[in-house]
């Protein structure tokens, strides 16, 4: 779990917006509720720093996660590719990336 309390995201101030940067748990920790959990400390992280949007970026291939993060109301925002020369070596059908937003 990484999070940055104050990002520069589009259209907000810093100041107002919290990253979930990452958020990883092993295969075999998956639905037993400690995703859920970590989430909620999330959120109320970024309620007791008085942000307005939570924030986080996941790839547009990874279904279950964008499923995770749309259950406590993540939108998407807007979409964009990971550049060909930085990420050349990735298969292409994994650059697409996708930003949600969670207003609070």
């Amino acid at each position: 779990l990484k999070v940055n309390i104050n990002t520069k995201t589009k259209g907000y101030d810093s100041i107002d917006v919290m990253e979930l940067e990452r958020i990883y748990l092993y295969q075999n920790s998956i639905q037993k509720g400690l995703g859920k959990q970590l989430m909620q400390f999330v959120i109320s992280l970024a309620k007791e720093y008085d942000k307005k949007i939570l924030v986080l970026k996941a790839m547009d291939s990874a279904t279950q996660a964008l499923q995770f993060y749309q259950k406590f109301g993540f939108k998407i925002a807007h979409a964009f590719r990971l550049p060909d020369t930085t990420f050349h070596l990735m298969k292409k059908e994994y650059r697409g990336m996708l930003v949600l937003e969670l207003h609070l």
